[in-house]
């Protein structure tokens, strides 16, 4: 039924009627999720990938798309059978191989603030897997500038570095350290956790490369740990007084020497298994000097306090982000060279981490959906390389890739190395958007029956609406509904006789975008026509997407992928979701438009007004857009001092201010103009509307001038709120404005 807040109503024989936004029960996922298994325990080269059964997200977890996992120590032992079972039951992750991994949350179960697109890591059970379920608790979003394959390999070694370190051996800043194994992922991360604290860092390292590369880190020395000479090395560098800290990972008689290489009241902490394997005696009488002995492994404190260490992973992201912390080198091996990376552990000769990515599982051939030609429009695009070669998986005969040059631009890398050579692929500079081309065009296939087309095809140009451009605006709707006119011809001339016609839209169609209004246009116009053209008998739908993150636009506009990372409730896709749901599309034998964008709706609902129209009611609660009580924050306004009451009023309008504008709160300026930042007389009413929503009160005249600031409108805000409590009380000398 039609309400009052309706955004927009469209006329029909039938009445009057509007548009709503119904959420959709997650797709059954055709593709198997797999995991990393032995035939023959103790065999490394018995190690597949076998197939694991999948299972829905409950409440307060979360289902992974793995990206990488890393490979440690423990794995490999246990793998060759070297653990024994009571090491294996106390620790979090069993008898399964993998503990560490990075990729994208694919969905979430109830009570769930990360949204899916999110790219994380964390520790879960046999990790080695292309999917995982695990606790939202027990994973963090990846640090800024990180990729998935790097932070693959940050949890485990920084964790056990930072927990031996400044937990267990409380290192002080100006005492010295010993870090065996310093160029090692435990290693390498160790040094710079000594460091961060203000230590003297020494390390071994077995080659003269791996020296060098421990030196670089940060150490002050490294010396050769496959003799016993380092424990000379160690006394000679510190005039005979030893270390503090000892952080070993050496076995045997170089243990002992370890041990003797500590100073009064040093603190011991043994990270390696072998010892207490082989149930190594130890000479006690060292230990006279005050010494303490610790023994620490990250898996048995995983089970006892999985709190203790996501606190330590949350600081560890804050060392990431502000600089402090560097991820260490890694070393990444495919799916199908998992022996070959178990065996590169065992015989030591790696750097920092190694980490394995898992199987790229394929989708079951879609029987009858995948046929003949396929035309993609845009094809030379970031997003038209992977559609093409996927369309090739499925059984396409041919792709044919339309854009206006004509040619796979330089950036293309390996995939567009692979189009070129590709006898299944051919580039044809086309423009889609002339009537007389496209004819042309499919003139020239000779009776080669077309079984799809794609439109893929867009512009960007960027404006916000005071500054909007007619040309360039033209050029962003021609690309989009130009191309779907012409296609539209086509279809109604028989020309064009398709099993389908996928239009690619974009989530800005239904939400908008500042900035976006003519690409917001044109989307929303080609979902119109899809319903149109379906109406008259045409297989055709519209498939609108989120954010891409790893192809297309955001992957040449780091900038822009940065600033909607920070957007709160806003997700990412990668290609591999979108393939997965444009498979699964094509086998719904009902075409219709949906969208598919990894939002959390409860989220944005603050930050993006227009999610309180009644479009999307069934997925928006009525008072989410309400982030607080009516009137809470006026009624905490007229409580505080002068100086208290603008200060919360100035970080109320940045919020606003940088959800309108699309801009991380921290690059919001309180003291700059208005007209700096584009705002015009909508967004002026959108601002108005929301402070009026926050503080519970009518504000009429606001003076939203293109002088404006935020700092000024905050003063004239807490002096009418302020007023309108007690009209006769002005502000007192200490509280006025200076």
């Amino acid at each position: 039924a039609l309400t009052e807040d309706e955004s927009a109503v469209h006329a029909s024989p039938a009445g009057l009627q509007a548009d709503r936004v119904q959420p959709l029960s997650p797709r059954a996922d055709a593709a198997r999720a797999l995991q990393l298994g032995q035939r023959d325990p103790g065999r490394l080269d018995s190690l597949h990938w076998q197939p694991l059964a999948p299972r829905s997200p409950r409440a307060g977890e979360v289902e992974i798309e793995v990206a990488a996992t890393g490979l440690n120590f423990r794995d490999v032992m246990s793998a060759r059978g070297l653990l024994s079972e009571r090491i294996l039951e106390a620790g979090a992750s069993g008898a399964g191989m993998g503990m560490e991994y990075a990729g994208t949350v694919r969905r979430a179960g109830p009570g769930v603030d990360l949204a899916p697109g999110t790219q994380v890591m964390g520790f879960a059970a046999s990790a080695f897997a292309t999917r995982l379920v695990v606790p939202a608790a027990a994973v963090t979003p990846l640090p800024d500038g990180i990729d998935p394959v790097s932070a693959a390999g940050l949890p485990v070694a920084f964790v056990t570095a930072w927990e031996a370190l400044r937990n267990l051996a409380a290192l002080q800043p100006g005492e010295t350290v010993l870090i065996h194994g310093g160029a090692g992922g435990v290693g390498l991360a160790a040094i710079q956790v000594a460091r961060l604290v203000g230590a003297r860092v020494f390390a071994t390292a077995g080659t003269p490369e791996k020296r060098a590369l421990a030196r670089a880190m940060g150490a002050e020395a490294a010396f050769d740990s496959r003799g016993l000479g380092f424990a000379a090395d160690l006394m000679q560098a510190t005039a005979g007084r030893g270390a503090d800290v000892v952080l070993n990972s050496l076995s045997g008689e170089a243990m002992a020497r370890s041990v003797d290489c500590l100073a009064p009241f040093g603190r011991f902490v043994e990270l390696g298994k072998r010892d207490y394997l082989e149930g190594t005696q130890m000479d006690l009488r060292p230990f006279a000097r005050n010494l303490t002995y610790v023994g620490m492994d990250l898996d048995q404190r995983l089970a006892a306090d999985p709190a203790r260490v996501m606190a330590i992973l949350a600081a560890l992201r804050a060392g990431f982000a502000d600089g402090a912390l560097r991820p260490v080198p890694v070393t990444p091996f495919a799916a199908g060279q998992a022996e070959e990376a178990f065996r590169h552990m065992l015989a030591a000769r790696h750097t920092g981490k190694l980490v394995i990515r898992p199987p790229r599982p394929r989708l079951p051939r879609p029987r009858g959906q995948v046929r003949d030609a396929w035309i993609i429009l845009g094809g030379t695009g970031g997003l038209g390389l992977p559609l093409a070669r996927w369309l090739l998986d499925q059984g396409a005969a041919h792709v044919y890739l339309l854009s206006r040059g004509g040619e796979i631009g330089p950036g293309a890398g390996r995939i567009g190395r692979w189009a070129r050579c590709c006898p299944q692929v051919s580039v044809h500079a086309v423009d889609a958007a002339d009537p007389q081309a496209m004819a042309a065009f499919l003139d020239g296939l000779q009776g080669r029956r077309v079984g799809g087309v794609i439109h893929a095809a867009m512009v960007l140009r960027d404006r916000l609406i005071r500054d909007l451009d007619p040309v360039e605006a033209e050029q962003v709707i021609r690309a989009k509904l130009a191309v779907a006119q012409v296609l539209t011809a086509l279809l109604r001339q028989g020309r064009l006789a398709p099993d389908h016609v996928i239009l690619f839209s974009s989530i800005a169609a239904y939400l908008g975008n500042p900035g976006q209004v003519a690409y917001s246009a044109a989307n929303c116009a080609l979902s119109h026509l899809a319903r149109q053209l379906r109406g008259e008998g045409h297989p055709v739908r519209a498939l609108g997407w989120g954010a891409l993150r790893d192809a297309g636009y955001l992957t040449r506009n780091a900038a822009v992928a940065l600033q909607l990372s920070r957007m709160e409730g806003l997700g990412f896709l990668s290609t591999p979701q979108l393939l997965a749901e444009l498979g699964a599309a094509l086998r719904d034998p009902a075409p219709g438009d949906h969208v598919l964008a990894p939002l959390h709706w409860g989220r944005l609902a603050p930050v993006l007004p227009g999610l309180g129209s009644a479009m999307f009611r069934a997925l928006v609660a009525e008072d989410a857009a309400l982030a607080r009580a009516e009137g809470e924050l006026s009624d905490r306004l007229r409580q505080l001092d002068w100086p208290a009451a603008l200060a919360l009023v100035e970080a109320e309008l940045r919020d606003i201010l940088s959800a309108i504008m699309r801009l991380p709160p921290d690059q919001f300026d309180a003291h700059r103009p208005f007209n700096r930042y584009g705002i015009d007389s909508l967004m002026a009413m959108e601002l108005r509307m929301d402070i009026e929503r926050r503080f519970g009160t009518t504000l009429t005249s606001l003076p939203v001038t293109d002088e404006m600031t935020a700092a000024r409108l905050a003063a004239v805000i807490v002096d009418r709120i302020r007023t309108e409590s007690d009209p006769d009380a002005p502000p007192t000398a200490a509280e006025a404005p200076a």
